[in-house]
């Protein structure tokens, strides 16, 4: 079992199923200071996919990253990675993220 302190969670490619992440979203609902998730390009059914999407719902500080839509893009104008994800569809939820 992983702690309930982590503020940053990255299982990206993980090959998860819905069994190892039904069992996330369970860690998730009970973690204090969680700050973002990424669970990208695993093996999860939609219907999971939303229910986690939901968090966001519950906590609009939390970052939610269910799929990425569109490659890493370098911006040399601020000279920093951009990663356009799928938000789930949301109206006014979508953003991306910027790595420097």
């Amino acid at each position: 079992s992983m702690p309930r302190n982590f503020r940053d969670v990255g299982l990206v490619g993980c090959d998860l199923g819905d069994a190892g992440g039904t069992a996330l979203l369970e860690w998730v609902n009970s973690a204090a200071g969680l700050r973002m998730i990424c669970i990208e390009e695993n093996r999860f059914l939609d219907q999971l996919k939303q229910q986690f999407v939901a968090l966001r719902e519950k906590d609009k500080s939390l970052v939610v990253i269910v799929s990425v839509i569109r490659p890493l893009v370098f911006s040399p104008a601020t000279g920093s990675v951009v990663c356009f994800v799928d938000c789930g569809g949301a109206p006014g939820v979508c953003r991306y993220l910027r790595y420097v």
